[in-house]
């Protein structure tokens, strides 16, 4: 159980604390701090419950709750699905900050998704459609910053350092012929008669992936004759969330 203030204990995440020092003339994130307050509030959602729902150690969410800093683009997602406001709202502010998922179904736009098998996958085409999904418009924009030219298609192995088990959905766009991939992007690359997801990059030497047990393709991959990569699509995200 959390003690008071008065005891020399601070209770978790309280962002006018005592600590020795003016604690909150050093928050750097007041404003975003209040509106997470509000908008929890609203939702009868408790620090700690908001914490255990995204996964974060409750020094971690403290941090976002005092308005020590704020929160990486995938939390800033969840945790304002959380507490049904937008995520330009828990960080600007304004009149309206209401999620688009209390928005009222018929007032919304809906597009289909369609989804291929990467066992079918050739030179020349992705296959046959094998189903679709109909999707909200401002959900996927919100979620992968993407809304044309998608489809789905899933993993055929487990990816251990980017979290996914095997058959995950990965949403997908169609690599414009002749464009140059970009740098730290992940894409479906063709090699050996097999599809693989990997990030690419130009700096291979300095890529922070290769730390983390990442492998990723280079230039180098593309253009060799043994083992060569060809891109078949951009991956935007997977289990409906951007790839880092």
């Amino acid at each position: 159980m959390a003690r008071s203030a008065r005891n020399g204990l601070v209770p978790f995440g309280d962002i006018n604390s005592p600590n020795g020092d003016n604690q909150e003339s050093e928050r750097k994130f007041l404003q975003f701090a209040e509106r997470l307050h509000l908008a929890a509030g609203e939702a009868g959602a408790s620090q700690a419950k908001l914490a255990s729902q995204l996964g974060l150690t409750r020094g971690t969410f403290t941090r976002y709750w005092n308005g020590d800093r704020l929160p990486p683009a995938d939390t800033l997602i969840e945790l304002a699905d959380a507490v049904n406001v937008t995520p330009k709202w828990l960080i600007k502010g304004g009149p309206s900050r209401q999620n688009f998922v209390a928005r009222a179904i018929e007032d919304s736009d809906w597009i289909d998704v369609p989804e291929y098998d990467l066992r079918q996958f050739d030179d020349a085409s992705k296959g046959e459609v094998i189903s679709s999904t109909v999707f909200r418009k401002d959900w996927l924009y919100l979620t992968l910053g993407e809304t044309s030219g998608l489809w789905i298609s899933k993993t055929l192995s487990g990816d251990p350092v980017r979290g996914l088990p095997a058959g995950a959905p990965i949403f997908c766009k169609d690599q414009p012929k002749g464009e140059a991939p970009a740098e730290g992007q992940f894409y479906l690359f063709r090699v050996n008669g097999g599809i693989v997801l990997a990030r690419f990059t130009y700096r291979p030497g300095n890529f922070i992936g290769d730390r983390l047990g990442d492998q990723p393709v280079t230039p180098y991959d593309l253009e060799t004759s043994d083992n060569q990569h060809f891109i078949v699509a951009r991956v935007l995200g997977a289990l409906a969330r951007p790839l880092t």
